[in-house]
């Protein structure tokens, strides 16, 4: 009988011991090397045609890795992030979207592959035939400015200030709206009323405000006030017409915003999920995106904070480019 039992214990042991928890001792203390090359599934893509490319490599030991795709010309960025022990279609593939702005144009783009726990870096090179669109069907484009400033679109600027469509730094095409200037009397450096019945293309969006997102975006030199605090304000506006009538009823009708300080240094696409808009104004407090009558922006700046010399100041500044309604999602994750 005491056979039976230390034979029974014994099975136990030796059954709990391949149960072990935790990363393998190589994944630990073993060395690290390429077991195979760093290669992507094509030298040349065109996003226009074909959804996506990914990457392949192989390591030694399971690491956490980054892949940084850099256009030559447009500067634009796309990182991807993972921790295994292989890329491969699943965990690094690529469908032309950027993370750091502009967007990527028709360039040969670097490739770096490097990982957080070591200094080895491998590269290697694509080319872009056509880069991703993203106004497809289920998107609402407002303008991209690239035909000019639409007249329809009604705005004021101080007299101090200015707004012009430039083409030295857009974020995507060829053009954008600078808007830029100083006001030590308001907090009004200017304002734009993109209505409906003139955008690019004036469809309907979605009544699903969980599903509707305002994409656009926003240009900064990062200049602060004489507190080092961030000198202009971005506010975003959205009016609803919730009789249809063409007119927005500010006793009646919704209206949603939100103020963003500008606290950055380059271009920053900004989106917003209209659900999480908040609301303005009284009106019957149904968030309607396919009710919107019009979207404005606005340029802000406390008019106290600037000195006895404003125009030697740094100015309150807020470029716009590409202003475009999505759907499901935000545009740089679709």
């Amino acid at each position: 009988m005491k056979t039976i039992k230390y034979l029974s214990i014994l099975l136990l042991i030796i059954s709990c011991k391949d149960d072990f928890e935790g990363p393998s001792l190589n994944d630990v203390f073993g060395p690290f090397e390429l077991r195979q090359d760093f290669t992507n599934s094509a030298d040349t893509i065109n996003f226009e045609q074909e959804n996506s490319m990914f990457f392949q490599a192989e390591f030694s030991k399971v690491m956490n890795w980054k892949i940084t795709i850099e256009g030559n010309i447009s500067g634009s960025r796309k990182e991807i992030i993972g921790y295994s022990k292989d890329l491969n279609i699943q965990n690094s593939t690529w469908n032309g979207n950027t993370t750091i702005l502009p967007f990527f144009v028709s360039e040969n783009c670097d490739v770096t592959l490097s990982f957080f726990e070591s200094d080895t870096t491998f590269s290697t090179q694509l080319y872009v035939s056509g880069p991703k669109q993203y106004n497809d069907e289920e998107s609402v484009l407002i303008t991209d400015f690239e035909g000019g400033f639409n007249p329809n679109f009604t705005n004021f600027f101080q007299s101090t200030c200015t707004k012009s469509i430039e083409s030295d730094n857009p974020s995507e095409g060829n053009r954008y709206l600078k808007q830029i200037g100083w006001c030590d009397w308001d907090w009004l450096i200017g304002y734009i009323d993109f209505y409906t019945q003139h955008w690019l293309e004036p469809n309907t969006l979605s009544p699903d405000p969980n599903l509707t997102f305002l994409n656009l975006m926003v240009y900064s030199d990062s200049a602060v006030n004489s507190l080092n605090e961030p000198n202009t304000l971005f506010k975003i506006e959205i009016y609803e017409d919730e009789n249809l009538d063409n007119y927005y009823d500010s006793s009646s009708e919704d209206m949603y915003g939100l103020e963003i300080p500008i606290n950055w240094n380059g271009w920053k696409m900004i989106s917003l999920r209209y659900s999480d808009i908040p609301s303005l104004n009284l009106g019957n407090s149904v968030q309607e995106p396919d009710k919107v009558f019009k979207v404005r922006t606005l340029v802000l700046s406390d008019p106290t904070m600037w000195s006895s010399n404003p125009e030697s100041d740094p100015q309150a500044r807020a470029d716009i480019d590409y202003l475009i309604w999505t759907k499901n999602q935000p545009i740089l994750e679709k």
